[in-house]
């Protein structure tokens, strides 16, 4: 399902999608919701994991979602739970 060299991304339940920077970071903004937005750092953030995206042609949802949350705990710990509450639901 390569589309025209652009990266897919496997969901969970096995549907390919193409990678968008734009959904990524709408995800980080939805978690700092009532929060300060470190729109700088965010913005970096969303640069490494689309660098990090461009190095392979398929990439598991899951693996955008754990570096996101690695990257968030580095700029507020808050955010990253936050975060990973909606990415990684409990069962």
């Amino acid at each position: 399902m390569e589309r025209n060299n652009k990266i897919i991304v496997i969901k969970k339940n096995g549907k390919e999608q193409i990678f968008s920077k734009a959904k990524v970071k709408a995800g980080i903004i939805k978690a700092c919701d009532g929060r300060k937005k470190p729109l700088t750092k965010i913005n970096e953030l969303i640069r490494e994991i689309n660098k990090h995206a461009k190095g392979e042609k398929k990439i598991k949802s899951k693996k955008i979602g754990e570096m996101a949350i690695k990257g968030l705990m580095k700029i507020d710990k808050d955010i990253a739970i936050s975060f990973k509450s909606v990415f990684q639901p409990k069962k």
